[in-house]
């Protein structure tokens, strides 16, 4: 089995490269590794939108592509 930063890395390398397709392993290592990077955004934009706070929709929109 794969671990975890040799998926990422592989995920990396082969972003772009449509030739073959991951293992199982693979795939579901990058999905947790994206995951992981967008919870914190979406954390933040939550607390943000709960908050009474005035907040820039630039700032949201900015946000919500990184989610994406």
């Amino acid at each position: 089995m794969i671990s975890f930063s040799v998926a990422v890395k592989n995920g990396f390398k082969k972003a772009f490269d449509f030739k073959g397709c991951a293992t199982r392993a693979e795939y579901w290592w990058w999905q947790l590794f994206c995951l992981l990077i967008r919870l914190p955004f979406a954390l933040l934009l939550s607390y943000l939108l709960v908050s009474n706070q005035a907040i820039d929709p630039l700032a949201i929109y900015i946000i919500l592509l990184l989610i994406e």
